[in-house]
């Protein structure tokens, strides 16, 4: 059943907002990827990217926090020895990783890896356009196509007033095709869909929107929902 309904994932897609950018129905969330949940090496992870590209998945999301940047580079190193108009590809921002001594520490945020970076909540424009160049570095792929503002809860107002507009410049000159921002608290998306021009917006935690989106109490309206 499962299998069936990955396999279906390859033949229906869906816009983002007025974007050209497409998604896959199923996407691949690239948090355990960083060792979310449990410890994960990088052969059980390339065959977990395998397995979802087989299914006609191409939609891949990750991030920064996956991992301290372990998530990027795995997605990156699979992702490189495919077509690059085949896939779509969102990380996120909001987050920049400074190198340190892991001083044989986990990282603290709770995924099993060492503690080799730290990280830095910067939602200026600055510190958004430094953390694109640096996710790109660490996946070595050419561009972004969804670029999301990532756990903006605590740093609403910076990201609204800093981190949006930056977002908006990146969009506007073609290096990224879709934005918007993922976040587990929906009065806070909702407001960034009224009050901005996001083109998808990522439910976080337990509740479940549809990629079209339409408005309920739990998924705020918007052009495009994503859950994870």
């Amino acid at each position: 059943m499962v299998a069936d309904l990955i396999k279906g994932a390859e033949m229906e897609t869906s816009r983002l907002g007025r974007t050209a950018v497409e998604v896959t129905r199923l996407g691949f969330g690239g948090g355990p990827l960083g060792g979310l949940f449990a410890p994960l090496d990088d052969e059980t992870a390339a065959g977990a990217l395998a397995a979802a590209w087989d299914g006609g998945i191409r939609y891949y999301d990750t991030s920064p926090h996956y991992g301290i940047g372990h998530s990027e580079r795995r997605i990156g190193e699979f992702l490189r020895s495919r077509p690059r108009d085949s896939f779509v590809l969102s990380t996120k921002v909001g987050r920049l990783l400074v190198p340190q001594d892991p001083a044989g520490r986990r990282d603290p945020a709770g995924f099993h890896v060492p503690a080799t970076h730290r990280r830095v909540r910067d939602f200026t424009r600055e510190g958004i356009r430094r953390g694109v160049e640096d996710s790109l570095q660490r996946m070595g792929l050419d561009r972004i196509d969804v670029l999301y503002l990532h756990d903006a809860e605590e740093f609403f107002d910076d990201a609204l007033r800093d981190g949006y507009p930056a977002l908006a410049e990146l969009r506007s000159e073609g290096v990224v095709g879709a934005i918007g921002a993922g976040m587990y608290d929906t009065d806070l998306l909702t407001t960034l869909v009224e009050e901005t021009d996001v083109d998808v917006i990522m439910q976080s935690a337990a509740t479940r929107c549809s990629i079209t989106a339409r408005s309920t109490p739990s998924c705020p309206r918007a052009r495009n929902v994503v859950s994870r």
